[in-house]
């Protein structure tokens, strides 16, 4: 059975998890990400919202949906490289 100190603890402990947690999600929330191919732009921020699109005109609609894809999976990934190396690395 736990006492009362040592589930006090665990409590302190957990809630100082979850401040730095929100702490970074702060920080990566203002990560910004900036993708760009054949004048399509996309800019990402941490949260993995999307921030920004431009699309230049005149685009054919099939080049543009294979690059629009292309262009979220690379933000994806950079966003998700940028969020492993804040978990493993010291702050």
């Amino acid at each position: 059975m736990i006492g009362w100190k040592q589930l006090k603890i665990k409590m302190l402990d957990f809630l100082k998890q979850m401040n730095e947690l929100r702490a970074m999600q702060a920080r990566l929330k203002n990560e910004v990400v900036t993708v760009e191919e054949a004048g399509v732009k996309l800019v990402m921020r941490g949260d993995m919202q999307l921030q920004e699109v431009k699309i230049p005109q005149g685009l054919e609609t099939e080049r543009l949906e294979t690059i629009l894809k292309e262009l979220h999976t690379r933000a994806m990934t950079e966003i998700q490289t940028r969020l492993s190396q804040s978990l493993t690395l010291p702050h």
